[in-house]
């Protein structure tokens, strides 16, 4: 069952970072999804700490659905000290030794890379998600989960991908393609 969940939620990742990249409500919807599956895949994988990191990446993912379909800056900043919270959270476990620095950095980073990307600070948001990836991939590679870790391996890669080639670039080169 492990292994399945592992190739799903993987498979699942990489499909939210397409949908996400290419400016789709559905990747949020996918992220809200893969936020509650995750966090019980890496409670059974004995991730206890990314596990509830999870809920954090649900609630950035939450947030951004409704960001993308009624903006308002009041609930911004309500999300705003939300997202503080969660993070000295996260930092205080890592401080008393519940946590470690690896599961640190990507449980922030996948928090303010949904975050980043959902206010449409784009660069940053892709950083934050190219460095969640690869140390999810490490971390979970350390629990012998190749398959997942491979998985976010290539999440990565369109990360790297979001990075170089930001989709206004190209929507404006496909708006030249039809007019021509």
């Amino acid at each position: 069952m492990v292994f399945a969940l592992s190739i799903f939620l993987g498979t699942l990742s990489i499909i939210n970072k397409i949908l996400l990249f290419i400016e789709k409500k559905s990747g949020w919807l996918s992220g809200i999804a893969i936020g509650l599956i995750s966090g019980f895949y890496f409670w059974i994988i004995d991730l206890k700490i990314l596990s509830i990191s999870e809920a954090g990446f649900f609630l950035v993912m939450l947030y951004g659905y409704i960001r993308h379909t009624h903006p308002s800056l009041k609930e911004t900043l309500k999300f705003n000290l939300i997202l503080s919270a969660l993070s000295l959270l996260l930092c205080y476990f890592l401080f008393v030794g519940l946590i470690t620095f690896i599961e640190t950095i990507s449980a922030l980073s996948f928090i303010w890379g949904g975050y980043f990307l959902a206010i449409n600070k784009k660069t940053f948001g892709w950083l934050l998600f190219l460095l969640a990836h690869t140390t999810t991939a490490f971390t979970s590679f350390y629990v012998e989960q190749v398959i997942f870790s491979i998985l976010q391996l290539i999440s990565g890669l369109i990360c790297i991908y979001a990075i170089l080639f930001p989709i206004h670039y190209k929507l404006r080169n496909f708006n030249k393609i039809i007019q021509n």
